[in-house]
């Protein structure tokens, strides 16, 4: 038995396949902060003064404002926000003036990575593994030379920051620079991220999550 099948039969079939493909990759905004509002339930400042207008948050960092530790230690200005997603990724713009460091942090059931950035290198320090009775597994830090330090970050000038994890893989993506980290703790449930900075000044605008699922 003989079956044909018609160019037009034969481009709706590739159309409708087309379709699902990029319905099932294309990604899906989860939360967004354009900073229109001064309260947001899904943000938080939780060391530091910030001050949010214009659409943007701002902090000046200085020995008076910045919160110390019980020990005596400086602390870093801190802003983190809520956002529950798997594979994904999260995108600002950052505005810097003579910045000493920058870390910035992905949570989920604990912590899954810290990504720092100092005068002089950069390390990603990530956890594998959820606490598991009492105790966390040891991270695992790298270094890499395509991130080559907090310089990344374009002095007085807005630097496009994106962060995407798929898998077991984290994309990072700052001004002009980018790199690759493999790691099984990428893989794990993303629940929120944080922004924190020492020294010198911060903007930030146009918070973005978005999800692949």
């Amino acid at each position: 038995m003989k079956f044909k099948i018609s160019y037009t039969s034969m481009f709706s079939l590739l159309f409708i396949l087309a379709n699902f493909s990029y319905s099932k990759e294309s990604p899906e905004i989860v939360f967004e902060d354009n900073f229109s509002q001064d309260v947001l339930e899904s943000r938080s400042i939780s060391r530091g003064e910030w001050s949010i207008k214009e659409n943007m948050a701002s902090s000046i960092w200085s020995k008076e404002s910045a919160v110390k530790s019980p020990k005596g230690f400086k602390r870093s200005h801190k802003i983190a926000w809520n956002a529950e997603f798997d594979n994904g990724s999260i995108e600002m713009q950052i505005h810097t003036k003579d910045i000493k460091s920058i870390l910035m942090g992905i949570d989920g059931k604990g912590h899954i990575c810290y990504l720092t950035f100092n005068e002089d290198s950069f390390k990603a320090t990530v956890f594998p593994t959820d606490k598991v009775k009492g105790w966390v597994k040891k991270p695992n830090k790298y270094t890499t030379k395509d991130i080559p330090s907090v310089k990344a970050f374009k002095q007085n000038e807005w630097t496009d920051v994106k962060m995407t994890t798929k898998g077991n893989t984290l994309q990072l993506q700052i001004g002009d620079y980018n790199t690759t980290v493999e790691d099984i703790g990428f893989g794990r449930h993303k629940k929120s991220f944080a922004f924190n900075f020492t020294e010198g000044e911060v903007k930030i605008r146009n918070v973005k999550v978005t999800e692949i699922k």
